[in-house]
């Protein structure tokens, strides 16, 4: 038989009508460009700009999401990539869990793709309380001089990485 630990939801208040406890949650971005990205090779995203951290299970120094409660948690990775000087044919996103890759998406065109193309990323993954989770991007080589992930800028927007318990364990 299953059973749901509802000490890690609800609370009581003084009335006796149950209140959410604050669930885990975090959203973060890249405060700046991060430059020198190497071509064709997977680069860990450095987002160190902390919008939310709910639970603070962000770890700020080494740029990953450190979740202690067990369960299924949803994350979301948008990557703005910045190709100067050319172009490349092959953009992509991933979520690594313990440095084992979970997901990826692509944006890959039998031509090229330009400055400040977007590749999203949305996955399921289950964590165990003591696993960690962080997103990587990689830009193929293609005719490019220069590659980075890009800051948010108004017009064109910018790499964010975001995450919440969906269900505990």
């Amino acid at each position: 038989m299953s059973r749901l630990n509802v000490d890690q939801i609800y609370t009581r208040t003084g009335t006796g009508s149950p209140a959410i406890r604050e669930m885990p949650l975090f959203s973060v971005s890249l405060g700046s460009d991060q430059t020198g990205v190497a071509g064709s090779t997977d680069t860990k995203v450095l987002f160190d700009t902390v919008g939310y951290n709910i639970g603070s299970y962000w770890d700020t120094t080494n740029k990953r999401y450190l979740p202690t409660i067990p369960g299924f948690y949803q994350f979301n990775v948008v990557l703005r990539c910045q190709v100067v000087g050319g172009s490349s044919n092959l953009l992509r996103v991933r979520l690594d869990k313990n440095g084992t890759e979970q997901a990826a998406s692509y944006l890959q065109s039998n031509t090229n793709i330009f400055n400040n193309s977007h590749v999203t990323l949305s996955y399921l993954i289950y964590c165990n309380g003591s696993d960690y989770v962080e997103a990587l991007g990689y830009i193929g080589t293609g005719t490019t001089t220069s590659r980075s992930f890009g800051a948010f800028v108004a017009t064109v927007g910018g790499s964010s990485f975001n995450g919440f318990l969906v269900r505990p364990d």
